[in-house]
């Protein structure tokens, strides 16, 4: 019953993670017909605290979509979403498939009740693809304590 609920939780962490990113994404690239060429891609994310290397549970990981300026710049933030309980975040997205891939960052919000620092933008590429294998990035932030 508790497997099913997970997974019941990670499809729900999905789906808003697909909806936060799909208006992002709205200069997509087309076929010769005029449909959109879509994919998919995972990203995973881990949080760590410096000093301790411990999971840092519940920190907030806000996605931002940099497409538009060509990984050159911050674009705008396109969804925000909690670490598991092992600091972790996992997400299957859709997105258009453009070559060379789509330009992304993130930024790790610690839970406030930590003496936690919030970190800087960490830039990454994901490349949607419409079949397995899917691009898989794994994006590791540590967040250093307050001075």
């Amino acid at each position: 019953m508790l497997m099913l609920v997970s997974q019941g939780l990670r499809r729900v962490r999905q789906r808003a993670i697909r909806v936060g990113l799909l208006p992002a994404l709205a200069a997509c690239a087309t076929d010769e017909g005029g449909s959109q060429l879509r994919g998919e891609a995972i990203l995973r994310v881990q949080v760590t605290a410096q000093a301790s290397g411990a999971p840092v549970a519940r920190a907030t990981i806000r996605l931002f979509a940099d497409y538009e300026l060509n990984c050159a710049q911050p674009g705008p933030r396109t969804a925000e979403l909690l670490t598991d309980d092992e600091g972790a975040l996992r997400i299957q997205a859709e997105g258009a498939a453009i070559p060379g891939g789509t330009c992304f960052s993130l930024a790790v919000v610690p839970p406030a009740e930590t003496d936690l620092r919030t970190a800087e933008r960490v830039p990454f590429v994901l490349k949607f693809r419409p079949a397995p294998p899917f691009d898989s990035v794994q994006v590791n932030v540590t967040l250093a304590a307050e001075p």
